[in-house]
């Protein structure tokens, strides 16, 4: 459950008189209530405390410090209370204030209890041209902490059975870049350190085996915030079939999460069109700027570009939303507004590239990639996570 806490409300009645008692802006010796649990301002002590245990916020900072009264060396004891709720997953809880020198009276503190959701997994599976069209996927981590994530390039195992799908690369690898300066590089999953902490993490988040002993690419690692590429390259220079895959692995809440994710790879016509697949997990409502670029990827030196993409995003067989042209999307301003606060590049005016913002119930969706008269070229899809 994601917190948010409102500094409007949550102030004393006398701003000037709570600043002048104590040099930190707050009143000496008041305590606040939280569903029984006393804390004192002075000690940082919990009187009453319950079972603890690892503590992962959804939110980069779970109390807000612009108010007028509140401070950083605050913020410390306010989490550490609010820790034991979300231990217990509490929703049902409020907060009371008080002080014992003084008779101040405070506004009542507002939080409320939001549900969210989240990307936690994009599956793109295509041709990986060796030489420049290879399938390249990127993902953004915002938040506080770092974010497990499990990343994957599939082919041997796709080959076999109960797949047999013909024309497989046959050693895929993974190279990683933070923040466009190479990172580090993945290889067969079988030969990392903790082939079987692979195993478990990938079943328990859903993905599917890889075969034992397979020349397939996986690894497990926690990710600090920034922005990431990881390329799939095939050992010997093979073009061919693989599948790319980027899986949250949280265990519980995180304070980061995925808020871009995107594919880059050769649309082709018929079967050979982009099709990633997208998983929104959580309990909320999300809204998505979804893009499929293909002629403004020029302007960043890619060549063969796809020079009128489209795209429709379907869940269980149904289109929910669908796009050829970004400047006939009925919201274009909105679009454009999404697009800079989601710190998306801009689309040139005259492109042909599609765009539009869709509202997603939690659930997995395909979105299907293509060119308009069966053309084809590089195209980039994305995702974003728009704020409400």
């Amino acid at each position: 459950m994601q917190v948010e806490y409102n500094p409007v409300v949550a102030r004393p009645a006398n701003n000037t008189l709570a600043r002048n008692i104590h040099p930190c802006g707050r009143p000496v010796g008041w305590t606040f209530l939280v569903l029984g649990f006393l804390v004192s301002c002075a000690t940082g002590l919990i009187a009453q405390d319950p079972q603890s245990a690892n503590y992962n916020s959804e939110t980069s900072s779970s109390w807000e410090t612009d108010s007028e009264w509140l401070h950083a060396g605050d913020i410390d004891l306010y989490n550490t209370t609010l820790k034991h709720l979300r231990e217990q997953n509490r929703t049902d809880w409020s907060i009371t204030l008080s002080q014992s020198f003084m008779d101040i009276d405070y506004e009542p503190f507002e939080l409320s209890v939001l549900p969210i959701s989240r990307f936690s997994n994009l599956s793109t599976r295509a041709k990986s041209i060796a030489g420049g069209g290879e399938l390249v996927t990127g993902f953004v981590v915002e938040g506080t902490g770092k974010l497990p994530l499990l990343l994957r390039a599939v082919a041997p195992t796709l080959a076999g059975a109960p797949f047999n799908l013909a024309g497989t690369i046959s050693d895929p690898t993974l190279r990683l870049s933070f923040n466009q300066d190479f990172l580090e590089s993945y290889d067969n999953w079988g030969e990392t350190s903790d082939p079987v902490n692979l195993s478990v993490a990938a079943q328990r988040i859903g993905a599917f085996p890889l075969n034992s002993g397979s020349l397939d690419t996986a690894a497990l690692r926690e990710y600090a915030p920034g922005v990431y590429t990881a390329r799939l390259e095939e050992k010997q220079g093979e073009s061919g079939i693989a599948l790319l895959e980027l899986y949250d692995a949280t265990e519980g809440q995180s304070s980061a999460q995925l808020t871009n994710i995107s594919s880059r790879a050769v649309v082709g016509s018929g079967d050979d069109v982009l099709v990633p697949g997208v998983v929104i997990a959580g309990d909320a409502l999300l809204r998505v700027l979804i893009r499929a670029v293909g002629p403004t990827l020029t302007t960043y030196g890619v060549t063969n570009v796809l020079a009128d993409p489209q795209f429709s995003v379907l869940r269980d067989g149904e289109t929910v939303g669908s796009n050829n042209d970004w400047k006939l999307f009925p919201r274009r301003d909105e679009l454009v507004a999404a697009s800079n606060g989601a710190g998306a590049f801009a689309l040139e005016e005259d492109s042909k590239d599609a765009a539009a913002i869709l509202t997603l119930e939690p659930g997995v969706y395909t979105v299907l990639v293509s060119g308009v008269g069966d053309t084809t070229g590089q195209a980039l899809v994305e995702l974003y996570k728009l704020k409400n």
